[in-house]
This record gives structure tokens, sequence and C-alpha cells, in this order.
């Protein structure tokens, strides 16, 4: 892809629409246009199936209603429920068969069970069928609201959604926490390359969409970057196994990385004169629009990732780690012990699960209090200030 090239398609999980997180804002800046999984009734989006979904499934209207502030984005088209006519939700069904079949699996199955048991129900009942007809859809909806929580929901949803990314070349946003399914995560990460911008933090769609359109040329050359730091990096990888061409390969690399963090500054110079009519007022909603930075390093991932972390995460919970070698500790103090249990017990031992050679592309997105600046000089401050 070359720098005239602008589009960049990202996937975000859901949960980060409801609670209006880091991510989600990161996304909706960065990305030409953002996939996501959009919870919908199994019988379909009749306006019968839909109120009898509201009657059966009550959170389901509820996060309808959180989502309202993105309603601006989704009718201008940066955000969809997936690409052309594929829907991010049709990759669950094929998610929570591999947890059934794969005996490696078994521990992830048993916490998943109940959540397939309600999947199985909706299968299974007509569009006339009582009020377990959507027992998933509610589930589901209760996750997403609360932020997550439950990894008989969490796990799938996150793992459909970089199934989906990886077959549509899209990139994935994730969040930074402290659990122990990310630290396995961030075990089987390779870095690409990071750099920091300015970020709107609480703003109504109407607004983010305004600062899209209004700082569109910055923002292109922005996602031109960071496709191409993406490809470069591929690039490097494998040069690197070919003799005289790793080292020109790895100058490439650092050439194509100084020139993402060149538009990152460039974009954050423009968003910080553009923000100043904006932050600090309210928003059609009577929300205070903020803004702050964020820090984005994109990596590459195997495309089952978050399947052999919940794995991994299901067998320390359940003290089999301990078959890997390891002593694990619950304290804080023991944050590295669980790293290196859970990067032993995380490797795939079945045949079927996804290989290391499929892999999606993601961007892990952090809150920063630090001002990205030239020639690496750090400030403290907030955007728009």
């Amino acid at each position: 892809m070359s720098l005239t090239t602008p589009t960049l398609g990202l996937g975000l999980s859901p949960y980060f629409l409801a609670t209006r997180e880091a991510p989600a804002m990161a996304a909706l800046m960065l990305g030409s246009s953002v996939a996501t999984l959009l919870p919908r009734p199994r019988s379909g989006e009749s306006r019968e199936s839909v109120r009898r979904a509201v009657d059966q499934a009550p959170k389901f209207l509820r996060l309808l209603d959180s989502w309202s502030w993105s309603g601006p984005l989704w009718r201008i088209g940066a955000v969809k429920p997936g690409v052309g006519e594929a829907r991010c939700e049709a990759e669950l069904e094929a998610v929570y068969a591999k947890i059934e079949d794969d005996p490696s699996l078994l521990p992830l199955r048993r916490i998943v069970r109940h959540a397939e048991a309600a999947r199985r129900k909706e299968r299974l009942v007509s569009d006339e069928a009582d009020s377990a007809s959507n027992g998933y859809l509610e589930l589901l909806c209760a996750d997403l609201l609360k932020g997550g929580g439950d990894p008989a929901v969490s796990v799938p949803v996150v793992n459909a959604l970089d199934r989906f990314c990886a077959e549509h070349g899209l990139i994935s946003v994730r969040g930074d926490t402290e659990s122990v399914m990310h630290r396995i995560e961030s075990a089987l990460a390779r870095k690409a390359f990071t750099f920091g911008v300015p970020v709107l933090s609480l703003a109504s769609g109407s607004i983010v969409a305004r600062m899209r359109a209004e700082l569109s040329a910055e923002l292109e050359t922005l996602r031109a970057g960071i496709a191409v730091a993406f490809e470069i990096r591929a690039e490097s990888a494998a040069d690197a196994q070919i003799e005289g061409v790793g080292a020109r390969a790895a100058d490439r690399d650092r050439e194509r990385q100084a020139s993402l963090r060149r538009a990152a500054l460039a974009f954050g110079g423009a968003f910080e004169a553009w923000s100043k009519s904006v932050v600090g007022r309210d928003d059609e909603f009577g929300e205070r629009v903020a803004a702050g930075y964020i820090s984005v390093t994109g990596v590459v991932l195997p495309v089952d990732a978050a399947i052999r972390s919940g794995r991994a995460a299901a067998k320390l919970s359940s003290g089999l780690a301990a078959s890997a070698g390891v002593v694990v500790g619950t304290g804080t103090a023991d944050a590295g012990c669980h790293v290196r249990a859970a990067k032993a017990v995380a490797e795939p031992t079945a045949a079927n699960l996804d290989s290391s050679s499929r892999v999606v592309r993601s961007l892990i997105v952090r809150q920063s209090r630090i001002r990205p600046v030239e020639a690496g000089r750090e400030q403290t401050n907030q955007a728009g200030a």
C-alpha cells in the first residue's frame, strides 16, 4: 500500500462502544471505516423480530441506547456491522464450534458452557417460541453493558472479531488492561511500531464526525503511515531471513516508522488547533467535550490469540498451570510468574488450532498523560488546553 492509498479499515470490539473507552475514540478517529459486532435477534431484523427481542431481552434496548451517541457515525458509514454483506457476528458460530470440538480447549469449554447452551436454545426454538429464544442476545448485551467480565461471552466475541479482521484485511483495535489474559496476549505479540496522538476522550458522534471531516487530510496521511508501517514490518521480518538483505530491511523499517511519527506529530498539531473551538464546550447531549492523549502500539498477533489466552487463563485459574512446571502465585508481585506460566500453557497443542502463520494486525491503545512532541521531548499536558 502506498502513501497515496489512505484506506485503513479497523475492527473494534463492541465492548468499547458502550463504555466510550479510549480504544473506541481512537478507532473512530483513525479508521477510514470501523467494523464492529452488532448484536441482533437471531430471527432477523424485521419490526416484529426486534419488538420480540426487546420484550425477551430488555438489555438489548439498553445496549442500543448506550450506543446512541455514535449514531451519526453509523449514518455516515464510518461504523458498520461488517464489510459488505459479511457481518462480524457470523464468526461467532465457528468460534463456539471450535471450543466445543477441540479436546485441548476443555478448560475453556467448561467456562463457556452456559453461553453455548443459550446459543443452542436460540437455534432450536422457532420465532414464535418462548422467552428463551433470545437468551444469548440478553447474555451478550448484558456483558457488553458492563464492559466484560464473563469470559464465556467476551473470549468468543474477541476471537470472532479477530478472525473477521484477518479474513477481511482489517486491523483490530485493543485496549490495555492489567488482566491475566492481556498479559498472555502481550507475550504472544510481535511489536511493529508505536506513536502518540491526541484524541477526543469524550465527545458525541457528531463532533467526532466533524473532526474526521475537517482534519481529513492529516488523518489520511496518518492512516496511510499506519498501513505502510505494518507492511514494512512484515517485509522486514521476511527479509531478515535472507543474507545481506536484513540490514537494508531494518533501515527501511526505521525510515517508515520515523515517517509515521512525523505524520502523527503533524496530525497532533492540527488537532490541537482544531480542538480549541470544541473542547470544554457542551455537545448536543449536554456533556462537556474533552480531549487527551493516547499511545498506539502496532502489533502482530496469532489470529487465535484470544482463544489461547482464554485457555491459558482457564488453566491458571483451575490450578492446571502446574502441568507446565511453573508455580503460580496470586499477588501483584507474581505478575512475571503469571506471564511465564501463561506463555507456557498458551501455546497451541492441537492441529486444528489456527497456526501462528495466520495472524491479525492489531493496534493497542493506551491512555497517556504525555504529549507527543518533536525530537523525543515529553510534556505532561491536556490536549486542547
